[in-house]
C-alpha cells in the first residue's frame, strides 16, 4: 500500500488534510520533513505483550493485555484484547521521538481508530507525545486510574491530539499539554464516536510562514471541523507543547471489569524539517 496519499478515499489519509505534504522535496530531490505512516498489515498475527518492541513500536501493558495484529480483507489492523481488570490499560508508542512543532515549520498528523464499545469504561487517548523527563514515550499511568483523564502538571509528559475521559466515553476532545503543565482542552466535543466503528482523527500544525500567525486546524473523518480557535496566543503560551519532542501514540484504559477495548488501523505523521 502507498502510504502517501494518492486519491480519494474513505479509509486513508484525509485530502484536506494533507493536500500541501505532497511536494516536500527541493531542487535536488533532498527530504524536507520526516514522514510516518503504519497500517499495522506487518504485525498481521503477531501477539504483543507487557513491554515488546517489534517493528519500532513500544508497547507497555498490563498483566493479560495483548495487542492483536491482524490483516483481514487486505486491511492491518492492532486489536486490544483482554481487557477485563479494573484500570487495565496498554500504551503503544513508536520507540523514539523525531517530531517537533517548530517556528515555520508544520506537522500533520491522522489516525484511523475505534473503541469496542461506548458505554462509560473506556478511555483514549491518540495522537503525539513523549515523556523528555524519562526520555522514553509516555508510561502506564499517562491516562488516570478511574477517570481516563490525562495526568496533570507531570514533569517532562508533552502531548497534544485526541482524548476521551471514561464520563463521557463517547465525546473526544482535542487536547494538548506542555512539560510540567496542566492538560488544556483546546476544543470540547470536536467529535463523538459510535461503538465498533472507525474514525479518523487528524490535525495540522503550522505555526505561520512570512509572519502569518500560527494555528491548529483539527479535521474528523475528513472534514475540518476547527481551523483557527487554536492560536497564534494560545501556540505561545507556556501550556502549549512547542518546540518539545513529541511521537506517534494510542492508549486505553478501563473501568470496572467491562472486558472491552478498541483498535487501530493505520497512524500517519509528518514534520517539515526546513523552512
Amino acid at each position: 500500500m502507498n502510504p502517501i496519499y494518492r486519491g480519494e478515499s474513505l479509509r486513508l489519509h484525509s485530502p484536506g488534510l494533507w493536500w500541501d505534504q505532497a511536494n516536500y522535496t527541493d531542487m535536488i530531490g533532498q527530504a524536507k520533513y520526516r514522514y510516518f505512516f503504519d497500517d499495522f498489515e506487518a504485525l498481521a498475527g503477531l501477539t504483543m505483550v507487557t513491554q515488546v518492541a517489534d517493528q519500532g513500536w513500544i508497547t507497555t501493558q498490563d498483566t493479560g493485555v495483548t495487542l492483536i495484529g491482524a490483516n483481514d480483507d487486505d486491511i492491518g489492523e492492532l486489536e486490544a484484547a483482554g481487557m477485563d481488570a479494573d484500570n487495565d490499560e496498554f500504551i503503544l508508542a513508536r520507540d523514539l521521538a523525531f517530531h517537533k512543532m517548530e517556528q515555520e515549520r508544520k506537522l500533520w498528523f491522522e489516525a484511523r481508530v475505534k473503541k469496542a464499545d461506548i458505554t462509560d469504561d473506556t478511555a483514549m487517548f491518540v495522537g503525539m507525545a513523549w515523556d523528555a523527563g524519562g526520555n522514553r514515550p509516555v508510561p502506564a499511568g499517562f491516562l488516570i486510574d478511574d477517570t481516563g483523564g490525562i495526568i496533570t502538571g507531570a514533569t517532562g509528559m508533552s502531548y497534544i491530539g485526541f482524548h476521551v475521559d471514561i464520563a463521557a466515553a463517547a465525546t473526544v476532545d482535542f487536547v494538548y499539554g506542555a512539560e510540567g503543565q496542566a492538560a488544556q482542552i483546546a476544543q470540547a466535543g470536536i467529535a463523538t464516536m459510535v461503538a465498533d466503528t472507525y474514525i479518523k482523527l487528524g490535525f495540522k500544525y503550522d505555526k505561520g510562514k512570512y509572519g502569518a500567525d500560527g494555528r491548529v486546524s483539527i479535521w474528523i473523518d475528513g472534514t475540518l471541523k476547527a481551523d483557527r480557535e487554536i492560536t497564534q496566543a494560545n501556540i505561545e503560551a507556556a501550556t502549549f507543547p512547542e518546540d518539545e519532542l513529541l511521537t506517534p501514540t494510542f492508549t486505553m484504559k478501563i473501568n470496572g471489569t467491562p472486558d472491552t477495548g478498541g483498535a487501530i488501523d493505520w497512524i500517519a505523521c509528518m514534520s517539515e524539517l526546513n523552512a
